[in-house]
């Protein structure tokens, strides 16, 4: 946020409710930690992933050296590796300190899952309970954006093989549909979350992230693996979960729009029906649509293009991997974009008969 950005705000809030008071510079001290915090992070992710490959080879050198024969001091080291990170990510507010706070916690998240599976001889499923407790434990006491983003992901990539190795591979759909109604309510509680206290605000970007990546690499999973070819009775499930949001939405953006005239209420209603229609036992292209969907609704720009990049993915993937001959997928691309262009075409009248919009 700009200088302007933010004396315009509290100009304007000041000149709704006289009685407000502000401390001018602890709010600009916060937001420029914010700015610092959040800003770079594809940089910081290379960063992270030198630090883990160093960390990854000091670590098989001291085991070529047989300082890890015990399996005890695995579960130690990756103690203190994870404390270190966590306290040190909280005393110091700096790049190079972040960077490495989070190459130890990594480091120290995987010798201390290694070490306790030995020693306990634990199971596959064993295993990946520890890590989604542990992930929670981990968002519920760090602070920092990238310990708090791999943690949620890890949760749910462990949940899933968890679902999947414990009832059976269908049973995945429901921790997609979780992944999803989470990142649906979180995206629409935005307001209260970041207002509730100073630690769920730092933690609502990485959280909402972290399900973001999660349902769209769980959609991805489902179009990658042959469940979607044999599976269609569950599939469906699915995809009657997502309609519902995706509808919802819709109605959301048509408000924002000012769209109150019926006529056009209903072509765009109908042109939804007619698009999700085919997604009945493909939910991973309704899932697509309604991650689009809730980017351009609260306008998150760069889940919008990961999300058509996705949408453009997953149809070629799924184009490729339908068992019909060649002109029967021609006939399903044709259709399927004649009713894109009719929707655009409605779309695009509506823009040029009401200048508001």
């Amino acid at each position: 946020m700009e200088t302007n950005d933010i004396n315009f705000l509290l100009e304007k809030v000041k000149t709704e409710d006289d009685s407000f008071i502000y401390d001018e510079e602890k709010l600009r001290e916060a937001i420029s930690k914010y700015k610092i915090a959040y800003s770079g992070i594809a940089i910081k992710i290379l960063s992270i992933l030198g630090g883990i490959f160093a960390g990854l080879a000091f670590l098989g050198f001291l085991f070529l050296s047989g300082a890890f024969d015990s399996e005890i001091s695995l579960v130690i080291l990756g103690i203190v590796l994870m404390a270190v990170s966590i306290i040190g990510d909280k005393k110091i507010e700096n790049t190079i300190v972040d960077t490495c706070c989070i190459a130890l916690y990594v480091i120290g998240f995987s010798s201390f899952i290694i070490g306790l599976s030995e020693i306990c001889s634990m199971s596959y499923n064993a295993i990946t309970s520890v890590c989604i407790a542990l992930s929670v434990l981990s968002i519920l006491i760090t602070n920092n954006y990238i310990i708090c983003l791999l943690a949620v992901l890890t949760a749910n990539a462990c949940l899933l093989l968890l679902f999947q190795s414990c009832i059976s591979p269908e049973s995945i759909i429901i921790v997609i549909a979780n992944t999803g109604a989470m990142l649906v309510w979180v995206s629409f509680s935005e307001a209260k979350i970041i207002s509730e206290n100073l630690k769920f605000n730092k933690l609502f970007k990485p959280v909402r992230t972290g399900f973001f990546i999660s349902f769209a690499t769980g959609l991805i999973y489902l179009v990658v693996a042959p469940l979607w070819e044999t599976s269609y009775h569950y599939l469906w499930i699915l995809s009657l979960l997502i309609w519902p949001a995706i509808i919802y939405i819709i109605s959301l953006i048509l408000k924002l729009f000012e769209v109150k005239e019926k006529k056009k209420r209903i072509l765009v209603y109908s042109c939804c029906g007619l698009i999700l229609a085919p997604t009945l036992f493909a939910p991973f292209l309704s899932g697509c649509i309604l991650l689009l969907l809730l980017s351009f609704y609260f306008n998150y720009k760069t889940e919008i293009a990961l999300s058509i990049a996705l949408l453009a993915y997953i149809i070629c993937q799924y184009y490729y991997n339908l068992q019909l001959s060649l002109l029967v997928k021609s006939g399903i691309l044709f259709f399927s974009g004649l009713v894109f262009l009719l929707f655009w075409l409605g779309f695009y009248q509506t823009i040029k008969k009401d200048g508001n919009i």
